[in-house]
């Protein structure tokens, strides 16, 4: 027999009451595994004038609220607000647009965009997504974070875990 569970939780501890039941033959040899984990960032990682605002050049900064946010919420941000300009100029996609990824096995942030974009200034978020303070002409760009990013924190919101019953 094999089962799966899934757990979620916005608490510091995570507890669950299966019912009804499973029943288990006594006689018989059961083990429990972990599948997958999931975490999310919640340090706040946006701070007012520090880390606020992506610089597109020509353009008005997109500005960030502060507080706490994962990264494919930042890509999100940044996506829909060029998005909104696009669609406010009435500019064809391939004229103004960006799309960002994240490398999984170096967690090194990639974005292609159809502009160029400074991380120059002071309150870029760049440094906080691993870019070197630098402009970056229209063109696919990759982060250069010398290690690996660091997605698990000992500070946590929320958390997912699924167990499968062997």
């Amino acid at each position: 027999m094999s089962r799966l569970f899934t757990l979620s939780s916005t608490e510091s501890l995570m507890s669950a009451t299966i019912f009804p039941p499973i029943e288990l033959d006594v006689n018989a040899e059961y083990g429990i595994g972990l599948r997958t984990f999931m975490s999310y960032n919640t340090i706040s990682n946006i701070k007012k004038d520090i880390t606020d605002h992506f610089h597109i050049f020509g353009d008005e900064a997109i500005t960030f609220p502060a507080g706490t946010y994962g990264t494919e919420e930042i890509f999100e941000f940044i996506e829909k607000r060029v998005e909104e300009t696009r669609i406010a100029r009435d500019l064809p996609p391939e004229k103004h647009n960006i799309k960002f990824s994240v490398d999984s096995s170096t967690g090194h942030v990639r974005f292609i965009a159809t502009f160029d974009v400074s991380m120059m200034e002071d309150n870029s978020i760049g440094p906080l997504l691993g870019f070197t303070q630098k402009s970056v002409a229209a063109q696919r760009y990759d982060s250069h974070r010398p290690k690996s990013r660091q997605y698990f924190q000992l500070q946590l919101d929320k958390y997912r875990m699924q167990f499968v019953g062997l």
